[in-house]
């Protein structure tokens, strides 16, 4: 991709960074999360999608927001965990109560299904060696609707 097209995104990314958090790191003990208006305007920022604002979210400030991916969305239909109309609330739920159920920090557990998408629940899945592959329904993976 050219450059240019990047550049605006990430000059509009920084001017909201800066109106909302100052110079002030995230992780600094005076931490605080971005408002529901703050977030609707980051996630206006053309280049910027949910998906994407939800990782800024989540690595970034901390916030237990879990992005919605297409590596999430195969591995969560495959293995018949969630259903691909359901929205990105329950999406989200079903990842956050992963995280508590495996006892793992919620990004630590978005970084792995990253992991599990790229190497084993790609378009097309390769099952054999996935560590997910003892929990996939009777029959198979289930293919995702398009």
């Amino acid at each position: 991709q050219r450059p240019g097209r990047q550049a605006a995104p990430l000059r509009k990314l920084a001017s909201w960074w800066l109106a909302h958090f100052d110079s002030t790191p995230p992780q600094s003990a005076g931490r605080r999360f971005p408002d529901e208006r703050a977030v609707n305007q980051l996630r206006k920022i053309s280049g910027i999608s949910q998906e994407l604002s939800d990782r800024i979210r989540l690595f970034a400030l901390g916030e237990p927001v879990p992005p919605v991916g297409r590596a999430a969305l195969r591995v969560g239909c495959r293995h018949a965990w969630c259903e691909l109309e359901s929205d990105s609330e329950e999406w989200q739920a079903w990842i956050r109560n992963w995280a508590e159920v495996a006892g793992v920090e919620l990004w630590q557990l978005v970084g792995w299904i990253d992991e599990v998408g790229a190497r084993w629940c790609g378009p097309q899945p390769q099952c054999e060696g996935c560590p997910l592959a003892g929990f996939l329904p009777s029959g198979g993976p289930r293919e995702p609707e398009t």
